[in-house]
């Protein structure tokens, strides 16, 4: 099986050309790679110049649209479209999709192990490797069926099932939701790992990094008692100003809710269950 590749990245010029040389060793390349500029300010747009391979192909956003989750989302999920345009242009034959963070080096064979999984396993939809945070030798903790946002692989049909990548706050979430709720499997493959070039959600500071997440997280409607539980276990982590950013976050939020209805009742059942597991501790 053939993918393609999408990177949506800005001001990265510290870490950029790592993941270059990690997709360029790939042991399985994209058939093509589509790195978006989010018009930059640093070196970045110069480190892509330098690269000139024909499968690896650079586009420049122009509008400077403040960060947010949101504004990454619109724009993974716009440029998805215009990568399998031109895909379709080249008559190349693809059969999974797969997106990469400005700051995410994964191991040679990473894509190789991902797609062999999928040929294995018809019905998995989504899928990543386990997560390693700089300096750190030991995986991040997620869920068995989450794979993470940062390095994640769909299959094309999964993908076309739930109507392309989720143009939302917390793109991802919708994404696993929507494809468990047909039929689809998701999950973090163990044997295989990338590492994560920054902590998690700390492009722009553990605080705001976190800001963001907590928005996100009211957005999907999360109830304050997790929210609260989440700031609180946050605060006792390594970095302990990221719980403070979350529930700052999650009550400053005026982004509305999210309106999907299959995506509300899974997470109302997430709670549900939740809550029920601290009432018998």
């Amino acid at each position: 099986m053939d993918y393609l590749l999408l990177s949506v990245i800005r001001d990265e010029a510290e870490h950029f050309s790592q993941v270059i040389d990690s997709i360029i060793k790939q042991t399985k390349r994209p058939s093509l790679w589509l790195i978006v500029d989010d018009n930059s300010k640093d070196e970045t747009s110069e480190i892509l110049s330098q690269f000139s391979e024909e499968w690896i192909i650079t586009k420049r956003h122009i509008d400077r649209t403040p960060a947010s989750l949101l504004h990454y989302s619109q724009l993974l999920s716009k440029n998805a479209e215009y990568l399998a345009k031109l895909a379709a242009k080249q008559n190349l034959s693809w059969g999974a999709l797969a997106i990469v963070d400005g700051d995410v080096v994964p191991e040679p064979t990473y894509f190789s192990k991902l797609l062999e999984a999928f040929n294995i396993d018809r019905g998995l939809g989504i899928i990543s490797g386990d997560l390693v945070e700089p300096n750190s030798k030991r995986m991040e903790y997620n869920r068995w069926d989450r794979p993470w946002g940062a390095a994640t692989l769909y299959r094309r049909k999964c993908m076309d099932d739930i109507g392309g990548l989720s143009p939302t706050p917390s793109h991802s979430s919708i994404e696993i939701v929507l494809a468990q709720k047909r039929g689809y499997s998701t999950s973090l493959h163990t044997q295989t790992m990338f590492t994560h070039l920054r902590p998690i959600s700390t492009k722009y500071g553990l605080y705001n990094g976190y800001v963001q997440n907590g928005g996100a997280a009211r957005w999907l409607g999360t109830p304050i008692t997790f929210a609260v539980a989440k700031a609180i276990k946050l605060g006792m982590s390594r970095y302990p100003i990221r719980g403070l950013g979350y529930i700052i976050g999650y009550l400053g939020w005026r982004g509305g809710r999210c309106q999907i209805p299959e995506v509300q009742t899974s997470y109302r059942n997430r709670w549900r269950v939740w809550w029920r597991s601290r009432e018998k501790q």
